[in-house]
């Protein structure tokens, strides 16, 4: 009968924090933002019951341990610096508390600053007999970061503006005797900050 007793005991430990609910004393709705070099920081847990905190992303590193009530975690966060052969921008982390049984998990947004991303369209003239067009086009993103541009134009007279495979412009069709119009461009970083760029285009 005692045996049974310690059984029931324990599950209701276990249990507790389920009812309680995972509670972290985190500002700014459960996001940190930190700079581009390398740190740690605490995070204090308000519940009852066993938790772990973990975290899936490379660049952040949790101990992963089981925990009973109030206590406090250490989150290490590797750099974010850019060097010339790897250029990193802003990027977006989660860490999560659990419960013994993962049916309650409390997640952290952790953003790191990195390098700004930069995007130029230079206005341009292009010729009026149509067909195929390139403009040049200034970035600092990587090949990786690319395929996120999203490219349009304001003109039925310029038809699918995209990335070249040059890596230096924008190419896109137009019609015989275009008017020209405009072309714009927009990136949107791991944060969702949205950044654009626009080239008025005229004929020659």
């Amino acid at each position: 009968m005692r045996k049974y007793l310690y059984i029931i005991a324990a599950v209701c430990l276990l249990c507790s924090c389920q009812k309680e609910g995972i509670q972290t004393r985190e500002e700014n709705g459960g996001v940190r933002t930190v700079g581009v070099t390398s740190g740690t920081f605490p995070v204090l847990v308000l519940t009852e019951g066993v938790w772990m905190a973990e975290s899936t992303d490379s660049w952040i590193h949790i101990k992963e341990e089981w925990h009973k009530d109030k206590a406090s975690f250490i989150v290490k966060y590797d750099s974010n610096e850019s060097t010339d052969g790897d250029r990193r921008f802003n990027r977006v982390g989660t860490i999560r508390v659990k419960t013994w049984d993962g049916a309650i998990v409390k997640s952290i947004s952790l953003r790191q600053y990195g390098m700004g991303p930069f995007i130029s369209l230079p206005d341009s003239k292009i010729s009026t007999a149509g067909g195929r067009q390139n403009i040049p086009f200034l970035t600092n993103l990587t090949d990786r970061e690319r395929p996120s541009l999203i490219f349009s134009s304001d003109s039925p007279s310029i038809i699918a503006p995209v990335w070249d495979e040059d890596g230096e412009s924008v190419s896109f069709d137009t019609t015989a005797g275009t008017t020209g119009g405009v072309i714009q461009v927009q990136f949107t970083d791991a944060w969702g900050q949205v950044f654009t760029a626009s080239a008025t285009i005229t004929r020659e």
